[in-house]
């Protein structure tokens, strides 16, 4: 099979907020009690301040978590949704930040009532610490009660499933009394294990995948990371012509990748790799390898990417250039429908690397006007996806 071509953005960059209700549940749960407790430091129910932060203080700190992904950066997200939608929420205990989330706002007119959406969070894996689970608890605790019960609003959470441990945050936000809303439109999640030799990784690798790379290796093409403006302008420049070429809806955050390329912190901007053949691009992509998950966040192609099978060669070229910099996944995203796509990824994940099959939506509120905000805006969201899948149909 030929390699797909990397067409689209891996995975939305959009919330997505969960399917309606069934009226049979009785709304979201009500709230918890959160009293002090003198048992543990980190008990959840400890108390805990909740201070919003500035958008560039936030990215200071942000960068200093292993679980931090474009999503819960300011530099992405205010240019995304606008600053005035942003809301940055650090969780600090006895003046020591233990974790917090970026959230995003969506509010109904007049009520002025709505949802925080906090999507592939919250930060909680601190650089300098292991993993604590009650740290977890602490900053879900703490985030749930500054937004449900003082803000009087919906918050929503859409994690990122733990590779070695899927159903960890989902038993965290469910003890917690968040409830499951189910999971996004193709859910499915592609890793692969950088922390395999590149022998152990070529081994791993689909007899098929390893075949085109084969052929792909044998066609001189020049791979090199382009920083800076010229490596935006050379990729957009792909990316622009790829629209033209394809005519699909984009609807991806491609407009925050000029912001997200000169964030005030280094670590946080992406790196941009291109393909050349015969010295003009043909295939180009978009890495974030802030934390421990490197995140392939765009693609691009021309017309000859797919005859040289380009794609094969830009990820091996990538997941050589991550092998032992520091993150521990390159996470491929999801493939949005697209069996060649997902075939083409499944492949390249092989026998070392893991799959994740949901990503799922949860949701917490107390206040009644916020339950139907939070309804309101779950049925205007669903009723566009149904419009938006009856004209995709319609128009093939």
């Amino acid at each position: 099979m030929a390699a797909p071509a990397l067409s689209r953005p891996t995975y939305s960059m959009s919330p997505r907020i969960g399917a309606a209700p069934s009226p049979v549940s009785g709304g979201l749960r009500p709230a918890r009690d959160h009293h002090a407790s003198s048992e543990d430091a980190l008990s959840p129910l400890a108390p805990k301040e909740v201070r919003l932060i500035a958008p560039d203080r936030w990215d200071e700190l942000a960068s200093t978590f292993r679980d931090v992904v474009p999503e819960q950066t300011a530099a992405y997200a205010c240019a995304r949704w606008g600053r005035d939608r942003v809301r940055c929420l650090a969780v600090s205990e006895n003046g020591q930040v233990i974790g917090g989330g970026l959230l995003v706002d969506f509010n109904l007119p007049v009520l002025q009532r709505g949802l925080s959406v906090l999507k592939f969070g919250p930060l909680w894996r601190m650089s300098s610490q292991d993993d604590d689970p009650d740290r977890l608890n602490a900053v879900i605790h703490a985030l749930q009660s500054h937004v449900a019960d003082i803000e009087k609003r919906c918050l929503i959470m859409i994690p990122l499933p733990d590779p070695l441990s899927p159903g960890h945050m989902a038993d965290a936000l469910l003890a917690a009394g968040f409830q499951h809303r189910g999971s996004i439109p193709d859910p499915a999640r592609y890793l692969v294990n950088l922390g395999i030799d590149l022998a152990a990784q070529r081994s791993s690798l689909h007899g098929k995948w390893r075949y085109n790379l084969k052929k792909a290796q044998s066609q001189n093409l020049e791979i090199a990371i382009v920083p800076g403006d010229e490596g935006l302008a050379t990729f957009m420049q792909l990316y622009d012509a790829m629209l033209l070429r394809k005519r699909f809806d984009d609807h991806s955050g491609i407009d925050a990748l000029p912001a997200l390329v000169t964030a005030a912190v280094p670590s946080l901007r992406p790196e941009i790799v291109i393909a050349r053949l015969d010295g003009t691009p043909t295939a180009g992509a978009v890495i974030s390898r802030a934390g421990d998950r490197a995140m392939y966040m765009f693609g691009a192609t021309d017309d000859r990417a797919l005859g040289v099978k380009a794609g094969y060669a830009l990820h091996w070229w990538i997941l050589e250039h991550l092998t032992g910099s520091g993150p521990l996944w390159y996470d491929l995203g999801g493939a949005e429908g697209d069996p060649g796509l997902a075939q083409f990824k499944r492949q390249f994940v092989g026998a070392k690397g893991i799959i994740t099959e949901r990503l799922d939506e949860y949701a917490y509120a107390t206040d009644p006007i916020s339950r139907v905000a939070a309804f309101s805006i779950f049925g205007l969201r669903n009723a566009k996806r149904r419009w938006l899948a009856r004209s995709e149909r319609a128009a093939q």
